[in-house]
């Protein structure tokens, strides 16, 4: 999974035109994590292996599936929502 969903990250952040230090900041921001550019370097180049809790923020992030942004083409759109108040995920 970990080489797969790199290479979706980046993709995904190369086609909303973004650094990875432009994602790392926006991604913090809207999230409160606490990410960095080495981490998101070392994801995309599969040298390190994103936590689910990561997954599930980027696949939001960018609109699409966990499939989807774990390889799989054709299930591009999310089967899931986040709850507005409560910040967790289920499926609909």
């Amino acid at each position: 999974m970990t080489h797969i969903f790199g290479k979706k990250l980046k993709e995904l952040r190369k086609a909303k035109g973004l650094t990875q230090q432009e994602l790392v900041d926006t991604v913090n921001s809207k999230y409160g994590t606490a990410i960095n550019r080495t981490t998101i370097s070392k994801w995309e180049n599969g040298t390190q292996e994103a936590g689910m809790s990561f997954v599930l923020i980027f696949a939001d992030f960018f609109g699409v599936s966990l499939d989807y942004i774990n390889g799989d083409e054709k299930k591009k759109h999310p089967r899931f929502c986040r709850g507005k108040n409560t910040g967790s995920y289920r499926n609909v």
